[in-house]
This record gives structure tokens, sequence and C-alpha cells, in this order.
């Protein structure tokens, strides 16, 4: 202050931090004041901005395209690998195509007395990776009382999964499925894309009713695909064991009569033997 100039007192030395202030000057000779100067010193602030800590680049899809906040006066975007930094954008806006670590550099500029002066503040984040799934297998456990699909994929992403493409779900696993031709879907949560595979669920009606009604007029075996058909033997018993008839599993199916006769009411057993070597039993119920 004045006075502390006055008096040689509080003198300021070493290293001095402060806000936007003045300071007072003391020039003496043989320890006699000659006169007092004013030193203005002024404090610019460092700009100040947030951006994620993480971005997320689709390995296979478009460019990752970040815009900085503006009302600024430079940009510099740095990709760093190492201790080596590489430029690659000095707008407010960038493209990058490459996962790794980078940093934005983002400056202000302030005018006094004619000398403009850039005051810089900087920012690290880091660019990951995601993608579309990779479907790398399916598990089907079908003809059974509980259908179920599991679904087990690859890729950098975070995934979740329908069967409807509507509904989506965590987990990979699923229960109660209705036989026949099932898309699965598998979607990127970070947004890179959806991945999708019709399979086929085999099952077969608990009932039909063959009243010529056009519902439920036949019973067949459901969801084969039709590579499969030839190599399919489907018969069908009554209770007691007789056999009543060997379906044709690329035709319509059964419609209840045995000699063209129709048969009565009751439940009706079936064995399927599937061109993969697998075989089925179970039972069915005719309602008329």
């Amino acid at each position: 202050s004045l006075e502390d100039v006055t008096l040689e007192l509080n003198a300021v030395s070493g290293n001095y931090t402060t806000e936007s202030t003045t300071l007072y000057v003391r020039i003496e000779n043989s320890n006699q004041c000659q006169g007092v100067e004013e030193i203005e010193l002024v404090v610019n602030l460092s700009p100040s901005f947030e951006i994620p800590e993480n971005y997320l680049l689709c390995t296979d899809g478009n460019p990752l395209e970040i815009s900085a906040p503006i009302g600024f006066d430079t940009y510099r975007w740095i990709r760093m690998e190492g201790n080596t930094e590489q430029e690659i954008s000095n707008t407010q806006n960038v493209t990058i195509t490459t996962i790794g670590n980078y940093n934005l550099e983002i400056g202000t500029q302030y005018t006094d007395n004619g000398i403009t002066t850039l005051c810089t503040n900087m920012k690290k984040f880091e660019v990951l990776p995601s993608n579309r799934a990779i479907i790398q297998e399916i598990n089907i456990n079908d003809i059974l009382e509980n259908n179920t699909i599991q679904v087990t994929v690859g890729g950098d992403g975070i995934y979740e999964f329908s069967i409807d493409g509507e509904n989506y779900q965590e987990s990979n696993f699923f229960e109660n499925v209705t036989p026949g031709f099932i898309t699965v879907f598998v979607r990127d949560k970070n947004g890179c894309g959806i991945t999708e595979e019709i399979v086929s669920v085999i099952g077969f009606p608990k009932f039909f009713t063959p009243n010529n009604d056009g519902i439920n007029d036949f019973w067949q075996i459901i969801g084969l695909e039709d590579g499969a058909t030839q190599n399919t033997s489907i018969f069908i018993y009554d209770r007691y064991g007789k056999l009543i008839k060997q379906v044709n599993p690329s035709g319509e199916g059964w419609d209840g009569s045995f000699i063209n006769t129709s048969l009565p009411a009751s439940d009706y057993w079936f064995v399927i033997n599937l061109g993969d070597n697998r075989q089925f039993k179970g039972h069915f119920a005719l309602k008329r």
C-alpha cells in the first residue's frame, strides 16, 4: 500500500501470488526516497470448461464427431501417443477415427495496453471402442414345455438382447419361447447398431380342433426348417400305442382321422425323429 511504501513496511519479495492488484515501488538512493511508482498487475482468468472423460467410437461405423464448448478464442485437439503429441484439429469441432488418449486445449485471448495474452486450459479424455455384436453361437432347447434360447456374442460393446425387436433385456437367456421362426436381436447400448439372426425353435401345438372352421384344424410340428423336413419323420399313436398316422413334416399335418374315420377327442402321442439324430416324444389333445 502507499502507507507501506512510505513507512518501508511489508516489502514484497520472491514469488508473489495475487489477483489483479497494484504494487507500489519505492525508489531510493543512499537510503533516501527518490520517488514512488505504481505497477499494475493484471491477472486474466484461465478458460473454464467441462467435457466427458470418455467418448465411444463405433469402430465399424461412422467417425466420432465432437464439438467443444462455444465462446472461446482458440481450440487445439491433440492425440497422445506415449509422450508424443499430434495436433489433429484447431477448430471447435473434430473428427476422430482412432481410439486412444486425447487432450483438448481451449484458449481465451486478453488485450491490455496493446499487448495480447493467450490464457489456456486443458482437459484429457479417452476414446473407447464400441461396435455391433458378432453372434458367435445360439443354443436352442426346444420341443419342451419351456423352450429356451441362449445367445453368445463377441465385440467391444455393451449389449442387450431381444426376440421381438421391441423389448430388450440385459440377459442373453430367454425362456418360454414360442415355437416357430424367431429373430434374435442384439443391440449395442452405445448406439453402434443391431445384429440379428433368424433361428428355428421347434415345437408342437398342445391341442387342435379338427372341426373344419379353419382354425387349428391340423396338428403339425412347428418351426422346422425347409431343409430339415426330408430327414424328419413324425408318428402319431393313440393312448394304447397303436400307430394312427405317419405325418409328412412338409404337409398340412394330421386332420384327426384314421382311415377316413374321425377319431374321438382324447390325448394322442407322437414321436419325432429329426435329421440331426434327435428324437422327441410327447402328447397333445384332440378336441371336438
